[in-house]
């Protein structure tokens, strides 16, 4: 659809706004308003950052294992 010189403009451009109403209406039935949050609390899963807590100990482990012991652990480079 596009606008023709000496037709309605305002009639024009409530068409096309009112065509994009129309085409949200779908998707904000499936939206469910959450403003406090309440829905995205129970949806959260628990951090998976103990690895990184769990890699800096070894990694701070290492100096002081003698050498045959680190070089057993790491990989050949």
């Amino acid at each position: 659809m596009t606008f023709e010189p000496g037709s309605n403009l305002n009639a024009w451009m409530f068409r096309i706004l009112r065509d994009e109403f129309l085409g949200q209406l779908p998707k904000r039935r499936r939206l469910i308003a959450d403003v406090h949050g309440r829905l995205a609390a129970r949806l959260a899963c628990a951090p998976g950052q103990e690895w990184h807590v769990q890699i800096s100990d070894v990694a701070a482990a290492l100096p002081r294992l003698s050498d045959d012991l680190r070089e057993a652990l790491l990989p050949a480079g």
